[in-house]
């Protein structure tokens, strides 16, 4: 592309925004374009206006997100603070590497023919969940505090077993001691 006035090449940025400015300007404008672009008046037609082309392209959009089990306000980046689209999206988006792995599974280790008597591999993702370790500090912090061993706590979110023995220790640091009548039952 060349500038008429110049006669200087034109680089793709330069030419997209001498047309962005022609088009967008409030003065009358004429904006030279390329043979290799169109430039095409949505509301020549009088029944169609923008507002229908945006509802065809918010379609559009929901039906993507929904094929691909992303949360709309992920994919159109609505996200909010209190939002839990971000931990679903990872939930959900691993579930179409389930099924690759249930289909690999099911041709190398069940067969086509015991495949079409009824057997199969399939994994149980009732139970798929994401975590956010950083989200879930307060309550482990109080599992500790409530006499929970780093161990029992590592059982309860799938982490490996730690071989030591202050993991398996039991430490109560919450005053949780048995009162009656304002004393401590042990005489204190």
């Amino acid at each position: 592309m060349i500038d008429i006035k110049t006669r200087q090449p034109v680089s793709y940025d330069e030419y997209k925004e001498k047309v962005t400015e022609g088009l967008l300007s409030e003065d009358e404008a004429i904006v030279m374009l390329s043979e290799t672009f169109d430039l095409i008046n949505l509301n020549k037609d009088s029944n169609k206006n923008l507002s229908d082309y945006k509802e065809e392209i918010k379609q559009i959009g929901d039906t993507v997100a929904s094929n691909w089990n992303i949360p709309l306000n992920i994919f159109y980046g609505n996200k909010t603070e209190k939002s839990t689209g971000n931990e679903d999206f990872i939930t959900f988006a691993v579930d179409p590497y389930f099924e690759l792995l249930e289909d690999g599974f099911n041709i190398s280790l069940v067969g086509k023919k015991d495949y079409l008597k009824g057997e199969y591999i399939k994994f149980n993702r009732t139970n798929l969940n994401h975590r956010d370790i950083i989200d879930s500090a307060n309550g482990i912090d109080k599992l500790t505090a409530d006499g929970f061993s780093r161990n029992e706590i590592n059982k309860l979110l799938r982490l490996p077993r730690i071989d030591e023995a202050w993991a398996d220790e039991h430490n109560l640091t919450k005053n949780y001691a048995n009162v009656k009548g304002g004393e401590k039952e042990n005489g204190e």
